[in-house]
Order: C-alpha cells, then sequence, then structure tokens
C-alpha cells in the first residue's frame, strides 16, 4: 500500500486532478461552456485590482495610438460594464488615466494574449482585447502558472527526499485548503498566482545555489528576482530567504566573499538583469506621470510601521491568515519536525513568517481591500507549507489518521467560506466576530447579502398589504405622491418606513429578514 501511494503516478494523478477540479470551478463559475444562470457579476475575469494589472496588455498590443488609458472609455460603453476601468485612476489629474498597478503580471500574461488576439485576428479580423476569448485567457493564464508554481514547489519538496504521497497530499492541502484556490480561479487577474509561481521557484533555485553554489544559477535567480518584483514589489521579501538556503550562515558568507572576489563578471551581468526588469516600470510610469519613480501608489503608505496589525492579519474574524485557511494551523505542530530535519531552514522559515506578517500588517489597509482571507501570503505559500510535508512524512500509521481527519476539514471549512464569498454571504471586504459565527458553514441562498447591509428594526405598528413589501426609507421624502406606489400606516408626519408594490422596484433586488417577537 505504501509503495502504491508513493509511486510518482500517484502524484501526476493528483496534479491532473487538481486541474480539473480547478477548470470545472472556473467553468461553474464563469460559463465558459454554459452562459446559463450565470450571474452578471460573474462574466468578469478582470474586475477591480486586475482590471489595473490587465489593461497594459490592450495599451501595449492593440491601442498603441490612444492617449493613455482613453480607450477605455469606449470599451466600458460597448459592454456597459465599469469593471475594466475600474482599477484606472481617472480624474482631473489624471484625465488619460493612471495604472498604479506594477507591469509584471501584464509581461508574464502577454505570450497567450498574443496567441489569443492573433487567432481573433485571423477568425475575425479584430479583437478589442475584452470580449469573452480574451476573459478566458485570463483564467487559463493564471491555471498556467498555478501549474508552473505547483511543480516548482513539487522540486522543492523532492530537493528534501520527501516521497510522492508527501507532496501529492501536500498539493491537495496548498490547493483546496488555503485561498491559492480563490485566486486561481475566481480572481484569475489578480497577480497572486502570478507571485506564487516565481517565488516557488525562486525558492527552488536558491536551494539548488546554497548546495551546488554554480554559477549560472544567480542570473537565473536575478532574472526571477526582477520579475518577482515587477509582479508586486513587496514581495523581494524572499531574497531574505537565500541565506537560510546553505549549508550554515559561515558558508553563506564564504560564497558571499567568492562571488565579489572573484566572480565580479557574473555579479555585475545579474545586477544588470535586475536593473533592466526595473527599468521597464520606471519607463512605465515615466510616461504615464513625467517623474521617473517607482512609487505608483500615492496617498497610500505604510502607516502601522510603528503599530503593526500582526493580530489581526494573522487571526482577525476580518481577514485573518489562519482564520481562512485553518488547514495552516497545521504547521505549527510542523515545525518541530522542520526544526529536526533543517535547522537553519527552521529559521529561514520564521524570519520569513516575522517578516512577512510585519510588511503585511503595516500597510494602511492591513486586510487589502476586497477578497478571500489574507491574500499578501498566497504569493508565499511555497515556504509556508513546508513544516507540514515534514509533519506528515514522521507521522505513524495511527497519528496519519488523524492528520487526514484534521486536513479534511480544514479543506472543507475553506470550501464551505468560499461558496459564502461567491454567494455573498461572507462580506467582501471582511467581517466581525459576530457577523461570521452567524454565518458560519451556511450556504443557504436565503442568507446572501445578510451581512452587506445595516439592519433595521421597526418600532412602530405597521400594516403589510398581500403583493407589498416593507422598505426603510433613506434619502427618500414622504412627500412621493401615493397613488398606488406605497401606504402609511403611522401617526407621524416623518414616516421612516413604507410599503412598496413589488412590481415598482425598478429591477432592483430587494430581500427581508423579519425576527419574531
Amino acid at each position: 500500500m505504501k509503495a502504491f501511494i508513493n509511486n510518482r503516478f500517484i502524484l501526476i494523478f493528483t496534479i491532473i486532478a487538481t486541474l480539473y477540479v480547478l477548470g470545472r470551478q472556473s467553468d461553474k463559475y464563469f460559463g465558459w461552456t454554459n452562459v446559463r444562470n450565470i450571474k452578471p457579476d460573474h462574466v468578469l475575469t478582470i474586475h477591480t485590482d486586475g482590471a489595473g494589472y490587465y489593461a497594459y496588455l490592450p495599451k501595449w498590443f492593440i491601442y498603441t495610438d490612444s492617449k493613455g488609458f482613453n480607450f477605455l472609455k469606449p470599451i466600458t460603453e460597448k459592454y456597459k460594464n465599469p469593471h475594466f476601468i475600474s482599477g484606472i485612476r481617472i480624474d482631473e489629474h489624471h484625465p488619460d488615466g493612471l495604472d498604479k498597478y506594477y507591469i509584471g503580471t501584464a509581461i508574464l500574461s502577454s505570450p497567450v494574449f498574443l496567441i489569443n488576439h492573433g487567432i481573433n485576428l485571423l477568425l475575425y479580423g479584430e479583437g478589442d482585447g475584452y470580449s469573452k476569448s480574451y476573459q478566458l485567457t485570463v483564467s487559463f493564464n493564471a491555471l498556467l502558472f498555478y501549474l508552473l508554481g505547483i511543480i516548482g514547489l513539487i522540486k522543492i519538496l523532492r530537493f528534501f527526499n520527501l516521497e510522492y504521497g508527501v507532496i501529492a497530499l501536500s498539493i491537495l492541502l496548498i490547493t483546496f485548503g488555503t485561498n491559492l484556490n480563490f485566486y486561481t480561479v475566481y480572481f484569475p487577474s489578480f497577480s497572486h498566482v502570478y507571485s506564487f509561481a516565481l517565488i516557488a521557484w525562486f525558492f527552488y533555485f536558491s536551494l539548488i545555489f546554497g548546495s551546488e553554489l554554480k554559477k549560472k544559477n544567480i542570473l537565473i535567480l536575478a532574472l526571477l528576482l526582477g520579475l518577482i518584483f515587477l509582479v508586486r514589489p513587496t514581495n523581494v521579501l524572499i531574497v531574505f530567504m537565500l541565506p537560510f538556503c546553505f549549508k550554515s550562515f559561515k558558508d553563506f558568507i564564504i560564497e558571499v566573499k567568492n562571488l565579489c572576489l572573484n566572480h565580479k563578471k557574473v555579479l555585475f551581468l545579474s545586477s544588470f538583469v535586475i536593473l533592466l526588469l526595473v527599468s521597464f516600470q520606471l519607463f512605465v510610469n515615466f510616461f504615464q506621470i513625467g517623474t521617473f519613480t517607482l512609487n505608483t501608489y500615492s496617498g497610500e503608505s505604510f502607516s502601522y510601521l510603528s503599530n503593526p496589525k500582526w493580530k489581526e492579519v494573522l487571526f482577525s474574524f476580518k481577514k485573518g491568515y489562519f482564520m481562512y485557511a485553518p488547514i495552516m494551523f497545521l504547521s505549527i505542530p510542523g515545525l518541530y519536525y522542520l526544526f529536526k530535519s533543517d535547522r537553519i531552514l527552521f529559521f529561514g522559515w520564521i524570519f520569513i513568517m516575522i517578516i512577512l506578517t510585519y510588511v503585511t500588517s503595516s500597510w494602511w489597509c492591513w486586510w487589502y481591500g476586497g477578497g478571500l482571507g489574507m491574500r499578501p501570503f498566497v504569493e508565499f505559500l511555497p515556504i509556508l507549507i513546508l513544516p507540514i510535508p515534514f509533519l506528515l512524512d514522521k507521522l505513524n500509521r495511527y497519528l496519519l489518521v488523524g492528520f487526514l481527519v484534521i486536513s479534511y476539514f480544514g479543506i472543507y471549512v475553506y470550501q464551505i467560506y468560499q461558496i459564502q464569498y461567491n454567494k455573498n454571504i461572507l462580506h467582501y471586504d471582511g467581517v466581525t466576530k459576530e457577523q461570521f459565527t452567524r454565518v458560519f458553514l451556511k450556504t443557504d441562498d436565503r442568507f446572501s447579502w445578510m451581512l452587506h447591509f445595516e439592519e433595521q428594526s421597526i418600532g412602530e405598528e405597521y400594516k403589510m398589504i398581500e403583493s407589498y413589501h416593507l422598505v426603510k426609507l433613506d434619502k427618500w421624502s414622504n412627500k412621493l405622491k401615493t397613488n398606488q406606489n406605497f401606504i402609511l400606516n403611522f401617526d407621524t408626519s416623518d414616516p421612516t418606513f413604507m410599503i412598496y408594490p413589488c412590481n415598482n422596484v425598478e429591477n432592483k433586488e430587494v430581500a427581508f429578514r423579519f425576527k419574531g417577537g
């Protein structure tokens, strides 16, 4: 049985199975093969932050003559959807649009984008960059980089001689027990799955360089680090993992001295590669705002450097890392086995976890806006997952059963979170403890939007008429003509509630929840 589980074909089957499930999730949500019963807000892979990451592609390859991002205005009108322009800042200071997002995601997406654009030109003679086929390529790119990241993770775990069965289960845990799933399938235009792949390979080549000291690996690391910066600049924190990939700190220092004294050409070429990639972003920013700068997030900063929100980042009900990926609690006991197997790597894990948490919790918007879970941690999962396979590798058959039960529960809970988010049961921008517990593990449609609006209570007697709804008067005026629009039942000149006919809501959905007295 053990020989069967630890066969490489089990690993290959696991990879194929995860890709199939992720593809099915994407198809069900976005309706690639069947658009029936798909909600309007589910037809777009390009939205919010993702719209900013993506906008460079049509700008570079289709609307080359457009001034700034003005091409987005007719695109938005064509598809009657503002999501395509939601990631671009347009105001009196930037009438042609300012894209604050870095260009790395667009660069990595460009090969598949260009292939799809070429097919559109061949078949239809045109392509606007935002039709359904372009939306599909965004999902395809995300799945592609998920696969590249998983292959990188496999290389990492094989470097430590972990068995195929352990690796296969680790892939299932990281794929379906964390928000890597969410940012691969449901928010594919965001940068996180791209960073996940790059960091996995950077970590792998760091381990190879630390063990073999081959100079060609320095150029590979430089290329990966430059791309990591272009996708999401704060992710260059991964470079701090490099010293922990050597057998000892003494070996690392010796190698650094050796490079500086005897391999200056390699260091020069590596530095040139990084600077060349960084210069791309500098020139993009210059053409947008007329200044060579890397700070495109004006008005946004690390406001909590002296008071980092680390408890909230890790454990809050709003977006806490462990709360929304409970499977990662297994990394805590796993640290013991990581320490026993590789002490320097153990300290590297601790250091990266501390510095990642500090930088993340120092940002002014420490919950990082809409989304599921703590998304800045997605890209570092190739490192954060490490204690779990080391734990799994050391378990006897009895403890393994307990591990599998806990793993199943962790994946189940996360998948429920994902369903809740997609059905608007969990609030997109975070929830309180009271709200979290109120909808915990509930997936029925009647809980949709419950946490998105302020609850109202009715203090006076009211009269409900057949086929009429009770609606809170917000900015409405009681001077509205009654006719058959509403009927009031209060002895007050400033009514709080009105009764509204079902057929007079202008196609807007209205929901009510009543509590008995």
